[in-house]
């Protein structure tokens, strides 16, 4: 199983355990995590018995979303929203062999959760280096910003981690405890909470802790980088769109509607006027560029054409 998707399952498997998606001071709601044990077994007898279904859903020719919506399709009335989130990530990343034994280790991380609990839990996770580390992490702030629908406020955590990133570079003190390999993950992930608590917010806290894993030399950059997967999750939610004029509102509604479908979250538009592109529309979306201008069309048809001279030139 991927350790991205190891960490993803862990943020979801803590989500159902609180009741709450983000609120990390709720208490554990065991049979949230029952639940979600259950509904992942049962996914993957059923799917055991559905190796055609199996091939559907894993077939890399089919987009991602697409994929994800036949599982919510298939699955989203028959088991609770925590698993379902953890079975359209693993359909979305597995391969089609790997995607049963995925399923069936997640469940079985969901069961050792709820019978060592959080911190138990947390203690026994496997060592590892820092890219493995930071794949279980990335995985985890993953499914932890998916909760986070505004912009504003993915734009506020981005500031709180990097402020915090840099109190704990110019405190000699925090630094060294937070760097200190004897002492257990769980106690350093606590002193966090306890500093941050009621000044940041509770995502904030979620991801800080996070970002640090059991041989972290450098909090601080750990907490940067942290920081940094905010800020691409924020740039997949704004779609900056340049237009030669003004989008009404139904025009608006639908741009919006299938940027939602092509990055499976909400998506905030900015739109500028642009009188140099003549028509159509220049849209940016994290490191997607899509150029539907009426000047980009004309630039490539000039092309074309020149292209076709050259080569009639050429033969001449």
């Amino acid at each position: 199983m991927l350790t991205f998707l190891r960490g993803y399952a862990i943020a979801v498997i803590q989500d159902a355990a609180s009741g709450s998606s983000s609120d990390v001071a709720q208490p554990v709601g065991v049979e949230n995590v029952e639940s979600l044990v259950r509904d992942l077994r049962g996914v993957s007898e059923v799917m055991s018995r559905t190796p055609v279904l199996v091939q559907a859903m894993t077939d890399e020719m089919v987009p991602m979303n697409a994929r994800r919506a036949v599982a919510n399709e298939l699955l989203a009335s028959r088991i609770g929203p925590q698993a379902l989130r953890i079975v359209e990530r693993a359909i979305a990343m597995e391969r089609a062999d790997a995607l049963l034994p995925a399923l069936s280790e997640l469940a079985e991380v969901a069961l050792l959760f709820e019978d060592l609990g959080p911190e138990q839990f947390e203690a026994d996770e496997p060592l590892r280096g820092r890219v493995g580390s930071r794949h279980i992490a990335s995985g985890y702030a993953t499914a932890v910003l998916e909760n986070v629908v505004s912009v504003a406020e993915l734009e506020e955590i981005e500031e709180q981690l990097f402020a915090f990133a840099r109190t704990v570079d110019s405190n000699h003190v925090l630094r060294s405890a937070l760097a200190d390999s004897s002492r257990p993950i769980g106690d350093r992930r606590r002193l966090i909470s306890d500093l941050l608590n009621g000044r940041v917010s509770p995502v904030t806290i979620r991801l800080a802790g996070a970002s640090l894993h059991s041989r972290t030399r450098d909090p601080s950059g750990a907490l940067e980088w942290m920081a940094e997967r905010v800020a691409e999750a924020r740039g997949w939610r704004v779609a900056r769109v340049s237009t030669a004029r003004d989008l009404d509102e139904s025009e608006r509604d639908a741009l919006g509607g299938a940027l939602e479908a092509l990055t499976g979250s909400p998506v905030e538009l900015l739109v500028t006027e642009d009188a140099q592109l003549l028509g159509g529309a220049v849209i940016t979306v994290g490191n997607l560029l899509v150029d539907a201008s009426a000047q980009h069309r004309l630039d490539q048809l000039y092309e074309e054409l020149l292209g076709s001279d050259y080569v009639a030139m050429g033969t001449n």
